[in-house]
Protein backbone atom coordinates (compact mmCIF):
# COMPACT_ATOMS: atom_id res chain seq x y z
CA UNK A 1 0.00 0.00 0.00
CA UNK A 2 2.69 2.41 0.72
CA UNK A 3 4.79 1.61 -2.54
CA UNK A 4 1.74 2.51 -4.43
CA UNK A 5 1.35 5.69 -2.17
CA UNK A 6 4.32 6.66 -3.03
CA UNK A 7 3.64 6.20 -6.62
CA UNK A 8 0.50 8.17 -6.55
CA UNK A 9 2.53 11.09 -4.91
CA UNK A 10 5.30 10.80 -8.11
CA UNK A 11 2.13 12.40 -9.66
CA UNK A 12 0.97 14.91 -7.74
CA UNK A 13 0.42 18.53 -8.82
CA UNK A 14 2.09 20.69 -6.16
CA UNK A 15 6.12 19.30 -5.44
CA UNK A 16 6.60 21.88 -3.24
CA UNK A 17 3.87 20.43 -1.52
CA UNK A 18 4.42 16.60 -1.77
CA UNK A 19 8.36 16.26 -1.43
CA UNK A 20 8.16 16.69 1.98
CA UNK A 21 5.87 14.20 2.78
CA UNK A 22 8.15 11.88 0.75
CA UNK A 23 11.41 12.80 2.26
CA UNK A 24 9.72 11.26 5.57
CA UNK A 25 9.06 8.18 4.36
CA UNK A 26 12.77 7.98 2.89
CA UNK A 27 12.93 6.34 6.73
CA UNK A 28 10.44 3.69 6.18
CA UNK A 29 11.01 0.42 7.78
CA UNK A 30 10.74 -1.48 4.61
CA UNK A 31 13.58 -1.12 1.79
CA UNK A 32 11.20 -1.49 -1.16
CA UNK A 33 9.44 1.11 0.27
CA UNK A 34 12.26 3.32 0.51
CA UNK A 35 12.89 2.46 -3.21
CA UNK A 36 10.06 3.55 -4.30
CA UNK A 37 9.90 6.79 -2.11
CA UNK A 38 13.37 7.88 -3.91
CA UNK A 39 12.54 7.28 -7.08
CA UNK A 40 9.52 8.95 -6.63
CA UNK A 41 11.15 11.81 -5.35
CA UNK A 42 13.28 12.15 -8.79
CA UNK A 43 10.14 11.36 -10.89
CA UNK A 44 8.30 14.84 -8.41
CA UNK A 45 11.03 16.84 -9.10
CA UNK A 46 12.50 15.99 -12.40
CA UNK A 47 14.27 18.45 -14.75
CA UNK A 48 12.59 18.76 -18.45
CA UNK A 49 13.78 20.75 -21.00
CA UNK A 50 9.92 21.06 -22.33
CA UNK A 51 8.44 24.69 -21.50
CA UNK A 52 5.05 22.92 -21.03
CA UNK A 53 6.15 20.89 -18.15
CA UNK A 54 7.47 23.71 -16.59
CA UNK A 55 6.41 23.72 -12.48
CA UNK A 56 7.62 24.57 -9.48
CA UNK A 57 10.11 21.69 -8.20
CA UNK A 58 11.41 21.15 -5.15
CA UNK A 59 15.36 20.54 -5.85
CA UNK A 60 16.23 20.77 -1.46
CA UNK A 61 15.32 17.34 -1.50
CA UNK A 62 18.11 16.41 -2.86
CA UNK A 63 20.04 16.36 0.37
CA UNK A 64 17.83 14.06 1.48
CA UNK A 65 18.05 11.28 -1.57
CA UNK A 66 21.84 12.13 -0.84
CA UNK A 67 21.90 10.47 2.72
CA UNK A 68 20.23 8.01 1.06
CA UNK A 69 23.16 7.00 -1.09
CA UNK A 70 24.00 5.70 2.42
CA UNK A 71 21.40 3.32 2.60
CA UNK A 72 22.23 -0.32 3.51
CA UNK A 73 19.85 -1.40 0.79
CA UNK A 74 21.66 -1.23 -2.86
CA UNK A 75 18.09 -0.77 -4.42
CA UNK A 76 17.27 2.34 -2.45
CA UNK A 77 20.78 3.88 -3.30
CA UNK A 78 20.47 3.10 -7.24
CA UNK A 79 16.79 4.85 -6.83
CA UNK A 80 18.33 7.94 -5.23
CA UNK A 81 21.91 8.39 -7.29
CA UNK A 82 18.72 7.85 -10.24
CA UNK A 83 16.96 10.36 -8.49
CA UNK A 84 19.58 13.04 -8.54
CA UNK A 85 20.43 12.65 -11.79
CA UNK A 86 16.95 13.22 -12.79
CA UNK A 87 16.68 16.56 -10.81
CA UNK A 88 19.90 17.69 -12.08
CA UNK A 89 20.89 19.51 -8.47
CA UNK A 90 24.83 21.40 -8.43
CA UNK A 91 24.88 21.26 -4.87
CA UNK A 92 28.17 20.46 -4.04
CA UNK A 93 27.57 18.25 -0.92
CA UNK A 94 25.28 16.12 -2.93
CA UNK A 95 27.70 15.68 -5.93
CA UNK A 96 30.22 14.84 -3.10
CA UNK A 97 27.82 11.66 -2.10
CA UNK A 98 27.72 10.97 -6.16
CA UNK A 99 31.19 10.75 -6.23
CA UNK A 100 31.40 8.20 -3.20
CA UNK A 101 28.96 6.08 -5.03
CA UNK A 102 30.64 5.69 -7.85
CA UNK A 103 32.94 3.48 -5.40
CA UNK A 104 29.87 1.61 -4.47
CA UNK A 105 29.82 -2.28 -3.96
CA UNK A 106 26.64 -2.70 -6.29
CA UNK A 107 27.26 -2.34 -10.06
CA UNK A 108 23.90 -1.29 -10.34
CA UNK A 109 24.61 2.13 -7.82
CA UNK A 110 27.79 2.92 -9.80
CA UNK A 111 25.66 2.49 -13.19
CA UNK A 112 22.95 5.01 -12.15
CA UNK A 113 25.60 7.44 -10.07
CA UNK A 114 27.66 7.59 -13.68
CA UNK A 115 24.40 8.44 -15.40
CA UNK A 116 23.77 11.68 -12.32
CA UNK A 117 27.19 13.25 -13.68
CA UNK A 118 25.60 13.92 -17.13
CA UNK A 119 24.17 16.56 -15.77
CA UNK A 120 26.20 19.32 -14.03
CA UNK A 121 30.03 19.07 -15.14
CA UNK A 122 31.52 18.21 -11.94
CA UNK A 123 35.37 17.95 -12.99
CA UNK A 124 36.28 16.46 -9.57
CA UNK A 125 34.02 13.54 -10.46
CA UNK A 126 36.83 12.66 -13.51
CA UNK A 127 39.64 10.58 -11.79
CA UNK A 128 36.80 8.47 -10.10
CA UNK A 129 35.06 8.04 -13.37
CA UNK A 130 38.19 7.07 -15.07
CA UNK A 131 38.88 4.20 -12.64
CA UNK A 132 35.39 3.07 -12.88
CA UNK A 133 35.79 2.55 -17.21
CA UNK A 134 39.16 0.91 -16.11
CA UNK A 135 37.80 -1.58 -13.71
CA UNK A 136 35.64 -4.89 -14.80
CA UNK A 137 32.02 -5.01 -14.77
CA UNK A 138 29.20 -6.94 -15.97
CA UNK A 139 26.88 -4.15 -17.79
CA UNK A 140 27.86 -3.98 -21.25
CA UNK A 141 26.80 -0.67 -21.51
CA UNK A 142 28.48 1.21 -18.36
CA UNK A 143 32.02 1.82 -19.98
CA UNK A 144 30.27 3.60 -22.86
CA UNK A 145 27.85 5.40 -20.31
CA UNK A 146 31.22 6.42 -18.05
CA UNK A 147 32.78 7.87 -21.35
CA UNK A 148 29.68 9.94 -21.89
CA UNK A 149 29.64 11.23 -18.70
CA UNK A 150 33.58 12.04 -19.11
CA UNK A 151 32.92 13.71 -22.43
CA UNK A 152 30.37 15.96 -20.77
CA UNK A 153 32.57 16.78 -18.08
CA UNK A 154 35.00 17.51 -20.76
CA UNK A 155 37.99 18.08 -18.65
CA UNK A 156 41.61 17.38 -20.58
CA UNK A 157 42.73 15.03 -17.76
CA UNK A 158 40.32 12.39 -19.07
CA UNK A 159 42.18 12.51 -22.77
CA UNK A 160 44.16 9.05 -21.60
CA UNK A 161 40.62 7.33 -20.99
CA UNK A 162 39.67 7.98 -24.43
CA UNK A 163 42.43 7.55 -26.14
CA UNK A 164 42.50 4.13 -24.77
CA UNK A 165 38.83 3.95 -25.71
CA UNK A 166 39.02 4.59 -29.78
CA UNK A 167 41.05 1.03 -29.55
CA UNK A 168 37.72 -0.61 -28.26
CA UNK A 169 35.89 -2.97 -30.11
CA UNK A 170 32.46 -1.66 -28.93
CA UNK A 171 31.44 1.13 -31.28
CA UNK A 172 29.13 2.82 -28.55
CA UNK A 173 32.68 2.98 -26.21
CA UNK A 174 34.52 4.64 -29.49
CA UNK A 175 31.89 7.09 -30.81
CA UNK A 176 31.68 8.58 -27.06
CA UNK A 177 35.72 8.43 -26.32
CA UNK A 178 35.84 10.31 -30.05
CA UNK A 179 33.29 12.76 -29.09
CA UNK A 180 35.50 13.40 -25.24
CA UNK A 181 38.20 13.91 -27.70
CA UNK A 182 36.90 16.46 -30.10
CA UNK A 183 36.26 18.65 -26.52
CA UNK A 184 38.85 18.10 -24.47
CA UNK A 185 41.28 18.48 -27.90
CA UNK A 186 40.21 22.33 -27.99
CA UNK A 187 40.86 22.67 -24.15
CA UNK A 188 44.03 21.37 -24.73
CA UNK A 189 46.03 19.49 -27.57
CA UNK A 190 47.52 15.80 -27.10
CA UNK A 191 49.90 14.81 -29.26
CA UNK A 192 49.07 11.37 -28.32
CA UNK A 193 45.66 11.19 -29.65
CA UNK A 194 47.06 11.90 -33.08
CA UNK A 195 47.84 8.49 -34.19
CA UNK A 196 45.03 6.75 -33.02
CA UNK A 197 42.37 8.77 -34.56
CA UNK A 198 44.13 8.22 -37.79
CA UNK A 199 43.59 5.32 -37.58
CA UNK A 200 40.34 5.73 -36.85
CA UNK A 201 39.57 8.37 -39.26
CA UNK A 202 40.79 5.38 -42.05
CA UNK A 203 37.92 3.49 -41.47
CA UNK A 204 35.01 6.14 -40.23
CA UNK A 205 35.23 9.37 -41.89
CA UNK A 206 32.52 11.08 -39.30
CA UNK A 207 32.20 14.46 -38.70
CA UNK A 208 32.99 13.75 -34.84
CA UNK A 209 36.50 11.65 -35.95
CA UNK A 210 37.52 14.34 -38.44
CA UNK A 211 36.96 17.50 -36.35
CA UNK A 212 38.91 15.56 -33.48
CA UNK A 213 41.56 15.22 -35.78
CA UNK A 214 41.80 18.66 -36.92
CA UNK A 215 41.07 19.46 -32.88
CA UNK A 216 44.80 17.78 -32.42
CA UNK A 217 46.44 21.18 -33.92
CA UNK A 218 49.20 18.59 -34.93
CA UNK A 219 50.95 18.61 -38.25
CA UNK A 220 50.81 14.66 -38.81
CA UNK A 221 47.40 15.28 -39.47
CA UNK A 222 47.73 17.86 -42.76
CA UNK A 223 48.30 14.97 -45.34
CA UNK A 224 45.03 13.05 -44.01
CA UNK A 225 43.04 15.63 -44.08
CA UNK A 226 44.30 17.47 -47.01
CA UNK A 227 42.86 13.87 -48.98
CA UNK A 228 39.61 14.69 -47.46
CA UNK A 229 39.37 17.91 -50.25
CA UNK A 230 39.13 15.33 -52.69
CA UNK A 231 36.32 13.39 -51.69
CA UNK A 232 33.39 13.11 -54.16
CA UNK A 233 31.16 13.84 -51.25
CA UNK A 234 30.80 17.30 -50.14
CA UNK A 235 29.32 17.21 -46.73
CA UNK A 236 33.19 15.16 -46.34
CA UNK A 237 35.03 18.28 -48.26
CA UNK A 238 33.18 20.76 -46.06
CA UNK A 239 34.29 18.39 -42.68
CA UNK A 240 37.63 17.73 -44.19
CA UNK A 241 38.02 22.13 -44.73
CA UNK A 242 36.46 22.45 -40.99
CA UNK A 243 39.25 20.19 -39.71
CA UNK A 244 41.96 22.12 -41.78
CA UNK A 245 40.59 25.41 -40.19
CA UNK A 246 40.68 24.30 -36.90
CA UNK A 247 44.28 22.59 -37.28
CA UNK A 248 45.88 25.78 -38.32
CA UNK A 249 48.49 24.59 -40.37
CA UNK A 250 49.13 27.45 -42.86
CA UNK A 251 50.10 24.77 -45.81
CA UNK A 252 46.35 24.13 -46.50
CA UNK A 253 45.78 27.74 -47.58
CA UNK A 254 46.62 27.15 -51.43
CA UNK A 255 44.07 23.92 -51.34
CA UNK A 256 41.05 25.67 -49.38
CA UNK A 257 41.42 28.14 -52.02
CA UNK A 258 40.89 25.93 -54.64
CA UNK A 259 38.15 24.81 -52.87
CA UNK A 260 36.32 28.44 -53.08
CA UNK A 261 35.77 27.14 -56.81
CA UNK A 262 33.28 24.57 -55.76
CA UNK A 263 30.59 24.19 -57.04
CA UNK A 264 28.38 23.68 -53.95
CA UNK A 265 28.07 26.80 -51.92
CA UNK A 266 28.17 24.79 -48.96
CA UNK A 267 31.80 23.62 -49.30
CA UNK A 268 33.00 27.16 -50.66
CA UNK A 269 31.49 28.55 -47.12
CA UNK A 270 33.94 25.92 -45.31
CA UNK A 271 36.99 26.30 -47.38
CA UNK A 272 36.25 30.34 -46.54
CA UNK A 273 35.30 29.60 -42.59
CA UNK A 274 38.20 27.43 -42.67
CA UNK A 275 40.41 30.29 -43.81
CA UNK A 276 39.13 32.69 -41.83
CA UNK A 277 40.84 30.47 -38.28
CA UNK A 278 44.31 30.95 -40.00
CA UNK A 279 46.26 33.90 -40.00
CA UNK A 280 49.36 35.33 -41.56
CA UNK A 281 49.54 33.81 -44.87
CA UNK A 282 49.38 34.37 -48.71
CA UNK A 283 45.95 34.72 -49.71
CA UNK A 284 45.26 32.96 -52.82
CA UNK A 285 43.88 34.21 -55.76
CA UNK A 286 40.88 32.40 -55.70
CA UNK A 287 40.03 33.71 -52.12
CA UNK A 288 40.74 37.59 -53.15
CA UNK A 289 37.87 36.72 -55.77
CA UNK A 290 35.41 35.41 -53.19
CA UNK A 291 34.62 38.69 -51.75
CA UNK A 292 32.55 38.78 -54.86
CA UNK A 293 30.92 34.77 -54.65
CA UNK A 294 27.44 34.93 -55.41
CA UNK A 295 26.72 33.51 -52.42
CA UNK A 296 26.84 36.64 -49.53
CA UNK A 297 27.78 34.05 -46.66
CA UNK A 298 30.82 32.77 -48.60
CA UNK A 299 31.14 36.80 -49.43
CA UNK A 300 31.47 36.74 -45.43
CA UNK A 301 33.35 34.12 -44.62
CA UNK A 302 36.22 35.18 -47.17
CA UNK A 303 36.20 38.93 -46.29
CA UNK A 304 37.29 37.71 -42.47
CA UNK A 305 39.90 35.50 -44.02
CA UNK A 306 41.31 38.16 -45.59
CA UNK A 307 41.45 40.63 -42.99
CA UNK A 308 42.86 37.95 -41.07
CA UNK A 309 45.52 36.44 -43.69
CA UNK A 310 47.37 39.71 -43.32
CA UNK A 311 48.13 40.15 -47.14
CA UNK A 312 48.60 43.57 -48.67
CA UNK A 313 46.94 42.37 -51.31
CA UNK A 314 43.66 41.96 -48.86
CA UNK A 315 43.13 45.31 -48.94
CA UNK A 316 42.58 46.32 -52.03
CA UNK A 317 40.49 42.95 -52.65
CA UNK A 318 38.40 43.71 -49.28
CA UNK A 319 38.07 47.93 -50.54
CA UNK A 320 36.52 46.40 -54.15
CA UNK A 321 33.61 44.61 -51.90
CA UNK A 322 33.17 47.52 -49.61
CA UNK A 323 29.92 48.88 -51.31
CA UNK A 324 28.03 45.53 -51.29
CA UNK A 325 29.74 43.39 -48.01
CA UNK A 326 29.84 45.17 -45.15
CA UNK A 327 32.00 42.44 -43.45
CA UNK A 328 34.79 43.61 -46.27
CA UNK A 329 34.58 47.23 -44.27
CA UNK A 330 35.02 45.69 -41.13
CA UNK A 331 37.54 43.20 -41.98
CA UNK A 332 39.72 46.17 -42.91
CA UNK A 333 40.46 46.58 -39.13
CA UNK A 334 41.83 42.97 -38.80
CA UNK A 335 43.39 43.24 -41.52
CA UNK A 336 46.45 45.43 -39.65
CA UNK A 337 47.34 47.62 -42.60
CA UNK A 338 47.68 51.21 -42.39
CA UNK A 339 47.04 52.01 -45.81
CA UNK A 340 43.52 50.75 -44.63
CA UNK A 341 42.91 53.92 -42.82
CA UNK A 342 42.34 56.05 -45.32
CA UNK A 343 40.05 54.88 -47.45
CA UNK A 344 37.82 53.79 -44.22
CA UNK A 345 38.26 57.51 -42.71
CA UNK A 346 36.37 58.31 -46.28
CA UNK A 347 33.39 55.70 -45.76
CA UNK A 348 33.10 56.99 -42.05
CA UNK A 349 32.70 60.65 -43.47
CA UNK A 350 30.31 59.71 -46.27
CA UNK A 351 27.10 60.52 -44.69
CA UNK A 352 25.36 59.30 -48.03
CA UNK A 353 26.61 55.91 -47.25
CA UNK A 354 24.69 53.10 -45.29
CA UNK A 355 24.69 53.97 -41.35
CA UNK A 356 25.99 50.11 -40.47
CA UNK A 357 29.19 51.13 -43.49
CA UNK A 358 30.06 53.28 -41.71
CA UNK A 359 29.38 52.41 -37.82
CA UNK A 360 32.01 49.20 -39.52
CA UNK A 361 34.39 51.61 -40.49
CA UNK A 362 34.51 53.11 -36.98
CA UNK A 363 35.04 49.63 -35.85
CA UNK A 364 37.66 49.01 -38.20
CA UNK A 365 39.61 52.13 -37.60
CA UNK A 366 39.87 51.91 -34.16
CA UNK A 367 40.86 47.89 -34.01
CA UNK A 368 44.20 49.67 -36.81
CA UNK A 369 44.53 51.49 -33.99
CA UNK A 370 45.99 54.61 -35.94
CA UNK A 371 45.57 57.76 -34.88
CA UNK A 372 45.45 59.57 -38.46
CA UNK A 373 41.57 58.48 -37.47
CA UNK A 374 41.16 60.67 -34.29
CA UNK A 375 39.74 63.40 -35.43
CA UNK A 376 37.56 61.90 -37.71
CA UNK A 377 35.74 60.01 -35.11
CA UNK A 378 36.12 63.13 -32.74
CA UNK A 379 33.85 64.96 -35.65
CA UNK A 380 31.29 61.53 -36.08
CA UNK A 381 30.43 62.44 -32.23
CA UNK A 382 28.10 65.30 -33.72
CA UNK A 383 25.84 62.99 -35.14
CA UNK A 384 22.57 61.27 -33.67
CA UNK A 385 22.73 57.86 -34.76
CA UNK A 386 22.72 55.84 -31.18
CA UNK A 387 24.77 52.22 -32.76
CA UNK A 388 26.71 54.75 -34.44
CA UNK A 389 28.09 57.10 -31.97
CA UNK A 390 28.42 53.53 -29.80
CA UNK A 391 31.12 52.58 -31.73
CA UNK A 392 32.83 55.51 -32.35
CA UNK A 393 32.73 56.22 -28.93
CA UNK A 394 34.69 52.71 -28.67
CA UNK A 395 36.89 53.22 -31.26
CA UNK A 396 38.15 56.70 -29.76
CA UNK A 397 38.84 54.61 -26.55
CA UNK A 398 40.88 52.19 -27.91
CA UNK A 399 42.99 55.19 -29.86
CA UNK A 400 44.42 55.92 -26.47
CA UNK A 401 44.31 59.77 -28.01
CA UNK A 402 43.65 62.43 -24.83
CA UNK A 403 42.38 64.89 -26.82
CA UNK A 404 39.38 63.05 -27.23
CA UNK A 405 38.56 63.46 -23.80
CA UNK A 406 36.55 66.67 -23.87
CA UNK A 407 34.22 65.71 -27.23
CA UNK A 408 33.23 62.55 -24.92
CA UNK A 409 32.60 64.16 -22.53
CA UNK A 410 30.48 66.49 -24.65
CA UNK A 411 29.29 63.63 -26.20
CA UNK A 412 27.58 62.38 -22.69
CA UNK A 413 26.45 65.51 -21.78
CA UNK A 414 23.96 66.00 -24.69
CA UNK A 415 22.81 62.37 -24.59
CA UNK A 416 22.48 62.16 -20.93
CA UNK A 417 20.38 65.31 -21.48
CA UNK A 418 17.75 63.93 -23.32
CA UNK A 419 14.02 62.54 -22.05
CA UNK A 420 14.86 58.69 -20.59
CA UNK A 421 12.51 57.19 -22.98
CA UNK A 422 14.85 58.00 -25.87
CA UNK A 423 16.47 55.22 -27.51
CA UNK A 424 19.95 54.65 -27.63
CA UNK A 425 19.83 57.19 -24.26
CA UNK A 426 21.77 54.86 -21.73
CA UNK A 427 23.75 53.01 -24.25
CA UNK A 428 25.14 55.66 -26.01
CA UNK A 429 26.41 57.37 -22.60
CA UNK A 430 27.50 54.21 -21.22
CA UNK A 431 30.07 53.39 -24.25
CA UNK A 432 31.40 57.12 -23.97
CA UNK A 433 32.09 56.43 -20.40
CA UNK A 434 33.81 53.62 -21.08
CA UNK A 435 36.06 55.24 -23.95
CA UNK A 436 37.12 57.63 -21.12
CA UNK A 437 38.02 55.08 -18.46
CA UNK A 438 40.30 53.36 -21.67
CA UNK A 439 41.63 57.13 -21.84
CA UNK A 440 42.40 57.20 -18.13
CA UNK A 441 39.58 59.11 -16.97
CA UNK A 442 38.23 57.37 -14.11
CA UNK A 443 34.18 57.54 -14.51
CA UNK A 444 33.65 54.97 -11.57
CA UNK A 445 31.74 53.07 -14.61
CA UNK A 446 32.36 50.19 -16.89
CA UNK A 447 31.04 48.45 -20.63
CA UNK A 448 31.47 45.27 -21.49
CA UNK A 449 30.81 43.74 -24.88
CA UNK A 450 30.15 45.84 -28.34
CA UNK A 451 27.97 47.51 -29.83
CA UNK A 452 24.95 46.39 -31.14
CA UNK A 453 24.74 45.63 -35.17
CA UNK A 454 21.36 47.27 -36.75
Amino acid sequence: MRIEGAKALSQADDALKTSPILVKALHDSDAKVRAAVAAALGQLNGYSNDPRNERDRDVSCVAALAEALHDADPSVRAAAARSIADIRSSDPKTAQALRAALKDSDETVVAQAVAAFMGPPDPAAAPMLADVYRAEHKDPHLKGNVLSALAFICDPISQPVFIDAIGSGNAYERDEAVLGLLCTLKKEPNPDAVEPLLKLLATQSTYSVIHAVGATRDPRAYETLLRLLASPYPQIRIWGANALGELGDKRAAGALGALLKDADSSVRIGAAGALSEMSDYPAPKELLDAVHDEDSTVQVWAASALGNSHDPKAVAALLAAASYNVAAIRALGQSKNVSAVAPLMAILQDKARKTGDRKSAAEALGDLGDVRAVDALIDALNENDALFLMSAAQALGKLHEKKAVEPLKQLIQRWESLPSGQQGTGAVATFAYAALRELGVDTGRQVTGNPPHP
